[in-house]
C-alpha cells in the first residue's frame, strides 16, 4: 500500500469546515484567486484507487469535485519543495547535471512547467537527498488526466451520481480505442470494480 497526496479543485467549499473533514484522507483546504482546493493524503494500493476514494468522499458530504489538480511547478518550485537551489534544478533541467529529467509540460508566460509527478519520479530514480517521500507521493500525470475525464463526462452527461462506469466510457472511446488501449489497460478493472460497488451501496 503506498501514500498519496494530491489536490483536487472544487466548486465551493462548505459553510461549515467540520464538514470537509468528514472525508476520509483530508488534510486541509485552501482558496486562492477564487479557485477552491482540497488537499488530500490517502494510503491505497493503486492511485486510481487514491483518486476515486477523494473524489466519491468529497460527493458524499455535498462537495462538488471539478478536477484534480495538475500540480504544475517551475524551476523555483521545484527547488522549493526540494530544497535546493534554482540553478542545480535549472541544469537538471538542461541536462547539463545528470539525465533524464522529464521533458516540460508547456510554458506559461516566459517560464516552463512540469508535471510535479513527472519530477517525482525522475527523483525516485536519482540520488538525490530530499525529504519529499514521506509526504506522499503523487498522482501520475496519467491518472489525473483519465480522471478529469471522468468528471468532464459525469458533468456533461448532466449525472449528479458517482462518475460513470469504465463500461460506458469505454463505448465512447472504442474507435480510439488502439491509440488509448496502453492507458486504458491498467485501470480498467479497477474502474469497473469500484463504480459498481459505489452503485450497489
Amino acid at each position: 500500500m503506498n501514500k498519496y497526496k494530491f489536490g483536487v479543485v472544487v466548486a465551493a467549499l462548505p459553510h461549515d469546515p467540520t464538514e470537509l473533514f468528514e472525508v476520509d484522507g483530508v488534510l486541509g483546504a485552501s482558496k486562492r484567486a477564487g479557485i477552491a482546493r482540497v488537499t488530500f493524503v490517502i494510503d491505497a494500493d493503486s492511485a486510481e484507487i487514491a483518486a476515486f476514494r477523494a473524489c466519491a468522499g468529497l460527493m458524499d458530504v455535498g462537495i462538488t469535485p471539478l478536477r484534480y489538480d495538475q500540480d504544475l511547478v517551475s524551476i523555483a518550485e521545484i527547488a522549493d519543495r526540494i530544497d535546493k537551489d534554482r540553478e542545480t534544478v535549472r541544469l537538471w533541467t538542461t541536462g547539463k547535471r545528470r539525465g533524464g529529467f522529464p521533458g516540460a509540460h508547456t510554458q506559461l508566460g516566459t517560464s516552463r512547467v512540469w508535471h510535479w509527478a513527472d519530477v517525482y519520479a525522475w527523483l525516485t530514480t536519482v540520488e538525490v537527498a530530499w525529504n519529499g517521500n514521506g509526504d506522499g507521493e503523487p498522482l501520475p500525470a496519467r491518472v489525473v488526466t483519465i480522471h478529469n475525464g471522468l468528471l468532464a463526462e459525469r458533468r456533461e452527461s448532466g449525472s449528479r451520481d458517482w462518475v460513470p462506469t469504465y463500461g460506458a466510457i469505454h463505448q465512447r472511446v472504442a474507435p480510439h480505442q488502439q491509440a488509448i488501449n496502453v492507458v486504458f489497460k491498467r485501470s480498467a478493472g479497477q474502474w469497473e470494480s469500484i463504480s459498481r460497488g459505489r452503485q450497489a451501496a
